[in-house]
């Protein structure tokens, strides 16, 4: 059995479109944000090595809603952030988009939960993402103090 195939039998098993609708509409930034199909039928893909939307997918049969309303919560914190236009550039790429790669998915929800960590500890953050490799976050603490922080994740892939 293909990859794909084996996808498109767990959509047809588990995947529900109106709870996919449901968490679609309930999570207007993540909905954006992850470039999410309208659909069912428009999960899977010809794309290897994944063969589907990996959020997507995950939204259609995850039995809870918990990580979404996680996820649209990080997301919603992060943009109102000084340089998250340019940081969430890196991410968002067509062909290497966070939200359909299942290891970019890991690897920017992990830099999500960092940026998280330091707000609630009432430090000014800022992404200083630019064109040439900077970390990933810039933490002030009063005027003088700041640290870089690197969000590295380790991956299989």
């Amino acid at each position: 059995m293909t990859t794909r195939r084996l996808i498109d039998l767990a959509l047809k098993n588990s995947g529900n479109q109106e709870r996919y609708s449901r968490r679609f509409t309930a999570n207007p930034t993540l909905s954006q944000l992850g470039l999410l199909p309208k659909s069912l039928t428009e999960i899977s893909t010809d794309e290897p090595p994944w063969f589907c939307h990996g959020l997507a997918l995950r939204m259609a049969t995850y039995s809870t809603d918990k990580l979404f309303i996680r996820l649209e919560k990080l997301l919603t914190l992060a943009m109102e952030t000084d340089g998250w236009q340019s940081e969430y550039l890196h991410w968002s790429c067509d062909a290497d988009h966070w939200a359909k790669k299942w290891d970019k998915f890991d690897q920017f929800l992990w830099l999500l939960q960092c940026y998280e960590y330091f707000s609630q500890h009432n430090y000014k953050i800022s992404f200083p993402a630019s064109q040439q490799a900077m970390p990933d976050l810039l933490i002030q603490k009063g005027d003088q103090n700041q640290i870089y922080v690197e969000c590295y994740f380790y991956s299989k892939w």
